[in-house]
């Protein structure tokens, strides 16, 4: 039987797809990463366990809009530049 490691690091991915309602993108881009830290702070990383977070990152990144399906047929035969 093999003995259980002291540590591990286990990656969680998270895409979150806001509808804006008047708020902007970057509101919304800069307010995500300070939710994830209070949910650490929070202990809600550990659920009740014993186990403590002993280190973290937190990254985020506002995503390109996607092109329509017109925009992208433009631009493979050659229309137009593509366009979000």
């Amino acid at each position: 039987m093999q003995a259980e490691q002291a540590e591990v690091q286990i990656r969680l991915t998270v895409d979150v797809t806001y509808s804006l309602n008047g708020e902007t993108a970057a509101t919304m881009a800069a307010l995500l990463p300070r939710l994830c830290e209070q949910a650490i702070g929070d202990g809600m990383l550990t659920g009740g366990t014993f186990a403590t977070v002993e280190s973290h990152e937190v990254t985020t990144k506002l995503m390109p809009a996607l092109m329509s399906e017109e925009a992208v047929a433009d631009a493979w035969a050659g229309r137009s530049p593509p366009t979000p």
